[in-house]
């Protein structure tokens, strides 16, 4: 008889259809409990769907003893389970300095896992690879709270999707009901082996402070805080797919000419439109430039719209990185800088 934490995420496979016969899944597993519970998870559906599992393992080799450790139980694990396992072991200093490392791992992490889909090419069709990465619903919250302070409007209010794409890669998120205690308890009465990274416990890191101080204080007010945010952003995303239709029509009305690098629309009829919709558009537009909204805060927009509505002043506006907006006649231009 299969376990009720296993149902429940076979559930939310099938209601979002994450999960097609014969996918072969690259599942990201760092060690830590949740990566450890979505192997063990898949490796008990894996004959349901007929799925090709391969674990993607990355050794940042920051934590010395404990990296160490942490690779070594993620082959274990894998050996016991019969699962292919595929590990990259990094020297950071070969990267350039960064103040975020929690994105340059995840840049490094994502990377990894395309390489391996794309070794598998011959043997599989684009659309039946996949990444399966461990977020659950706790992390869910905390991404909230995280795009919340930092101004990332609705999009980042919706966070993340069970299946979303990036690196060229599908990106499923099958455990993204679950909470961290149950995917705690459920290990635990397997007695499943996972490690703990000591590093989340440091709070230099504002996701850290979110987890261990402030999401405390909500759940206070709320024991059911976790599944109220979940709940919340799952409808926000919803209004974000009807937003994006209308946006993409009128991208395509906007645009006279577009190249990889350039992009030029009709000014008169974008200053026409709800500031709402400007702001979207102007979204979508570095997205097409830059390939992701990582370096866009709201502010930005609110900048780039008051300069673009503006009959005088400067030429070009140059305040977002990566992006110059220049209005020239009857035509705005964007342009990667």
């Amino acid at each position: 008889m299969i376990d009720p934490l296993v149902s429940k995420v076979n559930t939310v496979i099938k209601k979002k259809q994450l999960i097609a016969d014969g996918d072969l899944l690259i599942v990201g597993t760092s060690g830590g409990p949740d990566s450890i519970c979505l192997l063990f998870v898949l490796k008990q559906l894996q004959k349901i769907y007929n799925l090709r599992l391969i674990a993607a393992h990355v050794n940042y080799q920051t934590r010395k003893e404990d990296s160490k450790s942490d690779e070594r139980l993620v082959k274990n694990f894998c050996h016991e389970l019969d699962i292919e396992c595929m590990v990259k072991k990094i020297t950071l200093q070969r990267y350039k300095p960064t103040n975020n490392f929690e994105e340059l791992a995840r840049r490094i992490r994502y990377t990894f896992f395309s390489s391996i889909a794309k070794k598998n090419l011959k043997k599989f069709k684009t659309s039946k690879i996949k990444a399966a990465v461990a977020h659950n619903a706790n992390d869910q919250a905390e991404t909230v709270l995280l795009n919340l302070v930092r101004g990332s409007g609705i999009k980042g209010l919706g966070a993340m999707a069970f299946e979303s794409a990036n690196f060229d890669l599908k990106i499923i998120r099958p455990m993204l009901d679950l909470k961290k205690s149950e995917i705690i308890n459920y290990l635990n009465k397997k007695k499943v082996p996972y490690r703990i990274d000591k590093s989340n416990l440091s709070l230099k890191y504002s996701r850290n402070k979110i987890r261990h101080q402030i999401i405390p204080l909500f759940e206070e007010m709320n024991p059911k805080f976790i599944e109220t945010v979940s709940r919340n952003s799952a409808l926000i995303r919803e209004t974000n797919e009807i937003l994006e239709i209308f946006t993409n029509k009128l991208i395509n009305k906007l645009i006279l000419r577009e190249k990889p690098k350039k992009i030029i629309l009709k000014r008169k009829l974008f200053n026409k439109q709800h500031s709402i919709m400007q702001a979207e558009v102007l979204r979508n537009i570095f997205k097409k430039i830059n390939k992701n909204t990582r370096n866009l805060s709201n502010s930005q927009i609110e900048k780039a719209l008051s300069y673009i509505s503006r009959s005088s002043g400067k030429k070009s506006f140059k305040e977002i990185k990566k992006l110059t907006i220049t209005k020239k006649g009857d035509t705005l231009i964007f342009e990667d800088t």
